[in-house]
């Protein structure tokens, strides 16, 4: 019998640290793993592009939108990565 590999969908988190910490990742990852899904924290910090491609994305981005309004220049670039990363992963 002639079996296939096939790649998991690539689901990326962006969460605050705080939320991200509190989450039961483990018990997450195994219920994205029984329908076909990896878990995959994403790093604003890096390009999407080098960590993707990504097949869903799910963000809580509040805090770091308003620390960006306020003038975080760190802030405004995760935003920024965010946003350019959506444009080339999505269309």
């Amino acid at each position: 019998m002639d079996s296939k590999t096939v790649d998991p969908y690539k689901v990326g988190f962006w969460l605050a640290d705080k939320k991200w910490n509190r989450i039961n990742k483990q018990h997450l990852q195994h219920l994205l793993s029984l329908n076909g899904c990896l878990m995959v924290k994403m790093d604003l910090d890096q390009s999407l592009e080098s960590q993707g491609p990504f097949d869903c994305i799910v963000h809580k981005v509040s805090e770091e939108m308003a620390r960006s309004k306020a003038g975080d220049v760190d802030s405004r670039r995760r935003i920024e990565t965010f946003e350019v990363g959506i444009e080339s992963n999505f269309h």
